[in-house]
């Protein structure tokens, strides 16, 4: 869920900006089974300093096994920077 929402929220950022979940809150609201799980994120809210996430877990066959929403600080890329 972590990386679904994290990987939405770039998705928005500009370049030399990163990401750090400061807050995740996962709902788990099923058992898995084996096989196939889909993670899926969306970025809410991206502003300049934090943004809002929320990613949604499914099983093969479409049944929501959890549900999460993330707070990610923004920042700069520091190791992007060249001295």
């Amino acid at each position: 869920a972590d990386t679904a929402a994290g990987l939405a929220v770039r998705t928005k950022l500009e370049p030399g900006r990163r990401h750090v979940t400061i807050s995740l809150n996962v709902n788990y609201l099923s058992a898995a089974s084996p096989g196939t799980i889909d993670a899926r994120g969306r970025a809410v809210r991206v502003g300049r300093q934090i943004a809002y996430a929320e990613a949604e877990i499914t099983d093969a066959n479409g049944k929501v096994l959890a549900t999460a929403q993330a707070t990610m600080a923004i920042n700069a890329d520091r190791s992007a920077r060249v001295d």
